[in-house]
């Protein structure tokens, strides 16, 4: 099976799906790849870097398309690119097609095969290729609104771990999951004053042991709930549903009650927010208010460290690309207990995906 890696045309993505590390380890094992001209620049990868690792260089997109069988990529396809597949091919990346109706009925038409990264699920139920970048995404998410808490920038203009016994600000996380817990590790690191809410009594457990006095582990009531919220000075909507839009959270008529200059990170901003004034911005304007809230709601958190982000993602998918290109994609979908099973999302012009078609009611 011949491997095309994409560069990436999302504003703001300089990650690359495939290193050329990988590129080499993929060779080892017989596995042909074609890489994009300037797919790795944006991580300090070349051509060179890559065709000395053994790959062929791709003088376009358009060359990708026409000649791979599986198509690797970091971010969800454009409509452009989900014109370009084909029925034989088989795009691997992060989809999130819970909040991409338009992306979701042309790779639909396309015929082709679309796997998610964020949908692969092992036996023990945990996401491998998601996990990495929620760890980054907590502790990006964490750090940029400290930031923006700064009074010049439109914040509170409070310094979340106090100073000299002046009372520490408050984080709050909705979601105790693998980003929810970066978050909270992120904010603990501050000084902040951290609460976590979440439904599972296991995770408010396991978070309680962890962690102990460091932060507090609530199962949410509306009482409760509202309370810490308006006392926030931080609050990070974490909440996943793999494959599924995002639950709403906070309503606009919350936003009245929280105190003004307060910044809301919304991590879920891939699967449609968890927020109702939520829209996906970018790492050049990743900022914008809306009753007097501050609103932090990037769609591609990890790519602001390239680097780190990765290097991460590399390790989580390179196992699972190699066991894609040997086994083939028909083996995959026949499969029900295949490793990658669950990660077809979109198969022979049918979503087959439940969270996602129940999302877009398709």
């Amino acid at each position: 099976m011949l491997v095309g890696v994409l560069k990436e045309t999302k504003r703001g993505e300089y990650r690359v799906s495939v290193t050329d590390t990988s590129v080499a380890d993929l060779i080892r094992e017989g596995i042909e790849v074609i890489v994009e001209t300037g797919a790795g620049t944006g991580v300090g990868i070349e051509d060179v870097h890559y065709s000395d690792a053994g790959a062929t260089i791709a003088t376009s997109a358009q060359e990708i398309f026409e000649r791979a069988e599986l198509i690797v990529k970091v971010k969800e396809p454009t409509l452009t690119e989900c014109s370009l597949l084909n029925s034989d091919q088989t795009i691997f990346c992060y989809l999130h097609l819970a909040a991409l109706p338009e992306q979701t009925k042309a790779l639909c038409n396309s015929g082709a095969t679309a796997i998610g990264f964020e949908t692969v699920t092992r036996e023990d139920g945990k996401l491998p290729l998601l996990i990495p970048m929620s760890k980054i995404a907590g502790r990006v998410g964490v750090q940029s609104a400290t930031y923006y808490l700064q009074r010049h920038l439109g914040g509170r203009g409070i310094l979340l771990g106090g100073e000299d016994g002046e009372k520490t600000g408050k984080v709050v996380i909705i979601g105790g999951g693998t980003a929810g817990e970066s978050a909270a590790k992120a904010a603990i690191g501050m000084g902040a004053n951290v609460v976590v809410f979440d439904k599972s009594d296991s995770r408010v457990n396991i978070l309680s042991r962890l962690y102990g006095d460091k932060i507090k582990c609530v199962n949410p009531d509306d009482k409760t709930f509202h309370e810490q919220i308006c006392d926030a000075e931080i609050i990070v909507g974490s909440v996943l549903i793999p494959g599924a839009s995002a639950p709403r959270l906070i309503d606009r008529q919350m936003l009245s009650s929280i105190k003004k200059g307060a910044v809301l990170v919304d991590i879920a901003i891939d699967q449609g927010g968890c927020f109702e004034t939520s829209r996906p911005t970018s790492h050049d304007d990743p900022v914008y208010v809306v009753e007097n809230i501050l609103h932090y709601c990037v769609a591609n958190i990890p790519s602001a460290v390239p680097l780190t982000s990765t290097r991460s993602l590399n390790r989580a998918i390179l196992p699972y690309l190699k066991l894609l290109a040997k086994d083939g994609t028909k083996r995959v979908a026949e499969i029900v207990d295949h490793p990658l099973h669950t990660g077809i999302n979109v198969h022979k012009g049918s979503i087959t995906c439940a969270p996602v078609a129940e999302a877009l009611r398709l």
